[in-house]
């Protein structure tokens, strides 16, 4: 494993549970640092909800099968990030957190661990921007109130600068494609 994915990995390895964004810019950089987080999480006994789109589910498929044994493998579950975000058609919280919720009940009735990864991508909708912040509140207080690590993922030229700014302050730690935004995890919160 690469020197600085496994640095990004160690670090995820301290994460107990949270609400991370990751901003980034660089598909690969992207692939290798979900890879990390995937392989952290499976390490310390998590199952992984993995919500992509289908190119990046398949990139990371393959980084994963270079790194992980065919048991680990099966510790992942990967989602179409259109299907979840928009599975009625439009980008509704209350929906998203509902069809959260169907893959997430099942492990805490069987108590498991898990940890989520979520890329929010989304095509031409005006109203989308407002959404996005108010999906990033709730699901914020759902991951902490079901004692999750979570990882919302968002391509930085998507995002205007009043939406970047409003997501950074809804989320514990902020990081990048090449790292931790103050070099280690912690919290971003009133900086």
């Amino acid at each position: 494993m690469k020197e600085q994915v496994l640095k990004i990995k160690n670090e995820f390895d301290l994460l107990r549970g949270g609400h991370l964004l990751y901003l980034t810019e660089n598909v690969k950089m992207y692939i290798e640092n979900a890879a990390a987080y995937v392989l952290s999480g499976v390490e310390q006994g998590d199952r992984v909800i993995f919500i992509d789109n289908e190119k990046m589910n398949g990139l990371l498929y393959i980084e994963l099968q270079r790194i992980m044994s065919p048991a680990q493998l099966t510790k992942v579950h990967y989602v179409n990030n259109f299907d979840f975000f928009f599975s009625q058609g439009s980008f509704h919280t209350d929906m998203i957190n509902d069809y959260f919720m169907k893959y997430i009940n099942p492990l805490i009735e069987e108590n498991e661990s898990c940890r989520t990864w979520a890329h929010i991508e989304w095509g031409h909708h005006s109203e989308i921007e407002r959404q996005i912040i108010d999906h990033e509140r709730n699901s914020g207080e759902k991951v902490l109130d079901l004692n999750l690590l979570s990882v919302c993922a968002y391509d930085t030229e998507r995002l205007s600068a009043l939406v970047k700014d409003k997501i950074i302050h809804l989320h514990e730690t902020l990081f990048y494609d090449y790292g931790f935004a103050d070099g280690s995890p912690k919290s971003v919160i009133n900086e």
